[in-house]
């Protein structure tokens, strides 16, 4: 009721001949109602826009409305939308165009035809009032903060997962060099040193190169289904990771291989060299998995005090 009356006095008031940026809503949301202090008949083309935050569907809304006038009312039922679906409470921009105007009856007489005009507005929709639509509004964009704030977190988790596998691969290169250092021990035969070389590499460190594989491939199967930011960024690392683990996996072997003949004592030199390939390959793979660790470690940094700042009162 109260809206109807400032409309009617508005509406009462036709010395000025331009349109009123008042918009009014039927209760099903179907229709919109402009008033317009001229008499004459004009075309009119509304189009509005909503940012996500400004409306309760929490998505964008675009459309584009037009009518013809029919004395000061325009009423637009047809609504053609880019983005969205349908009409709903908010916040809009409004941009109106009147044109083609001619004047009606008698007035053809005595007025000319209205100039063309385009007025740019804000405009509220609500069911009940301004206020509880304010009140929707806020309630909604708290509750986005705070599953924003919940992805940001899990995002955080699955980069930490992902630094601990590069120390955990870090850790088990250094280990493998460290065991294959035995093969230099001149205090056991060498069918013992080789034996025990490949018994610790085949029990312990290539096991668990095996296992390392396979969970990684699961743990990355498990990413790529979670709805999180920075997906795409964070499943870039699943062949990066398993590449580090197949290369130290494969420079172990094949220096095995190379030892490993039954009855063939290598020659010292030989063993020297087959050694320091395999210790300068395993430090290139080590460096390329610092590199990757400094990286991720950087990124967990930078998304922490991200998170921090959203957690901010």
């Amino acid at each position: 009721m109260s809206e109807f009356r400032e409309v009617k006095t508005l509406f009462e008031n036709t010395q000025a001949s331009i349109p009123l940026p008042r918009l009014l809503i039927s209760l099903d949301f179907k229709k919109i109602s402009l008033v317009d202090r001229s008499t004459q008949n004009c075309s009119y083309t509304l189009n509005f826009f909503s940012d996500a935050s400004q409306n309760l569907s929490q998505e964008p809304i675009a459309f584009t409305a037009q009518a013809q006038s029919y004395q000061h009312w325009v009423v637009f039922e047809r609504f053609d939308f880019r983005d969205g679906q349908r009409l709903i409470p908010g916040h809009y921009e409004v941009n109106l165009q009147r044109t083609a105007c001619s004047p009606v009856g008698w007035k053809k007489l005595i007025e000319s035809s209205h100039q063309d005009i385009a007025l740019s507005f804000k405009q509220s929709f609500y069911s009940s009032s301004l206020q509880d639509l304010e009140k929707s509004l806020s309630l909604l964009e708290k509750k986005k903060r705070r599953e924003a704030q919940r992805s940001q977190l899990a995002t955080l988790e699955v980069w930490r997962e992902i630094n601990e596998k590069l120390r955990t691969l870090k850790a088990i290169s250094s280990q493998i060099s460290q065991d294959f250092k035995l093969l230099l021990d001149r205090r056991m035969k060498w069918p013992e040193r080789i034996q025990k070389t490949v018994k610790n590499y085949t029990q312990n460190q290539g096991s668990l190169l095996s296992g390392f594989l396979e969970s990684n491939e699961a743990d990355f199967k498990r990413i790529s289904e979670l709805d999180i930011p920075m997906k795409f960024e964070l499943m870039g690392r699943a062949p990066l990771i398993s590449g580090f683990a197949q290369r130290i996996g494969l420079v172990s072997s094949q220096l095995i291989e190379k030892v490993d003949r039954k009855g063939v004592v290598p020659d010292r030199r030989a063993l020297d060299q087959w050694l320091k390939d395999f210790e300068n390959s395993m430090n290139l793979e080590n460096s390329k998995i610092d590199m990757a660790m400094a990286e991720v470690e950087l990124i967990i940094k930078t998304e922490s005090a991200s998170l921090e700042e959203a957690q901010a009162p």
